[in-house]
């Protein structure tokens, strides 16, 4: 099977992108996709996600990706990679606010349903999830709690 003049070759439900074999969202060739783009990423503006966050008790703060809004369409397949993938948050003072407004503890964002605006850092700048693996990781610059866990 030909590939496109993109560069894509679908086989088998695999993709081949760039010369990275994609086999599995968990797997290290996706992370190496993410990471071979994501200085692009970076400049390329900020977008929204929206997902469930995760605080540990070290303080890191998760996200597991259920939606990706504003990516531009030449990164389409690095938003379906992220689509169902944690990624960390860098907290930087970042305003936390529920949908009225008000401001939220970053204590009550364990298990909550937030959409976030942020960038994608480059590759370079990525944190250790608790496996220590490289992370995707997102600066937001505004998180918005859709909903709390349920106590």
């Amino acid at each position: 099977m030909a590939g496109s003049s993109r560069g894509r070759l679908r086989i088998l439900g695999a993709a081949v992108v760039a010369g990275l074999a994609l086999t599995a969202v968990g797997s290290s060739a996706v992370a190496g996709t993410l990471s071979a783009r994501a200085d692009l990423l970076a400049s390329s503006g900020p977008w929204t996600f929206e997902g469930k966050t995760d605080l540990h008790d070290s303080g890191a703060l998760e996200l597991k990706v259920r939606s990706i809004v504003g990516a531009p369409r030449q990164f389409d397949l690095v938003r379906r990679l992220l689509i169902g993938r944690d990624v960390l948050l860098v907290n930087t003072g970042v305003p936390i606010v529920d949908v009225n407004g008000r401001a939220v503890a970053l204590s009550r964002l364990d298990k909550a349903i937030v959409r976030m605006r942020g960038m994608l850092l480059p590759a370079a700048q990525w944190r250790y999830d608790l496996d220590g693996e490289a992370t995707p990781t997102v600066r937001p610059s505004r998180i918005v709690v859709l909903s709390f866990a349920a106590p």
